[in-house]
């Protein structure tokens, strides 16, 4: 059994993506040990032949024959010109440096579609790491001029939490 949170963490997010709005393509980007747990979870409930493991993707070489990709963060480097509608961050920027969240938001605008939608649920509350303050998403987005902000609202589900939403222009 994963640890308590996988289905929101690990890959509870995706499963709901699949089963409740968009049946689509999803691949995941994360830690090596939380893919492990998002592997095992969403193999059990859309079916392990529905996800796609680095394994799969290294033999496989594309996207095509599953739906969802688990896949380590920098292998990314293996499809350089594949190109997504959305992109969601949830729960991990206040944990990384904030030129870790730099990096991540220009791979976001280069790998974005002209149009496609970056999307930030992330906590905003101030607690300092190493004496630093955490990153502000609003505040390091603004220098991505690919990305325009279309929205900022306080989640009301998760108290303390911020929801964003970027487009990507061309």
């Amino acid at each position: 059994m994963p640890p308590t949170g996988s289905g929101r963490r690990c890959g509870g997010t995706c499963h709901w993506f699949q089963k409740l709005v968009v049946p689509g393509r999803y691949v995941i980007l994360d830690l090596a040990l939380t893919n492990v747990y998002q592997g095992w979870f969403l193999a059990n409930a859309l079916g392990r032949d529905q996800v796609g493991l680095y394994s799969d993707f290294v033999r496989e070489g594309a996207f095509d024959r599953r739906r969802t990709w688990i896949l380590p963060v920098n292998s990314q480097e293996r499809f350089p010109e594949q190109r997504f509608d959305g992109v969601l961050n949830q729960d991990s920027f206040p944990e990384m440096p904030a030129d870790s969240v730099r990096g991540y938001l220009r791979l976001a605008a280069a790998r974005l579609r002209p149009g496609g939608i970056l999307f930030s649920m992330n906590q905003e509350a101030f607690s300092p790491m190493g004496g630093q303050e955490p990153p502000w998403v609003a505040a390091l987005a603004t220098a991505e001029p690919s990305l325009v902000r279309r929205s900022r609202e306080l989640s009301w589900v998760r108290r303390g939490y911020v929801e964003e939403v970027y487009r990507a222009i061309a």
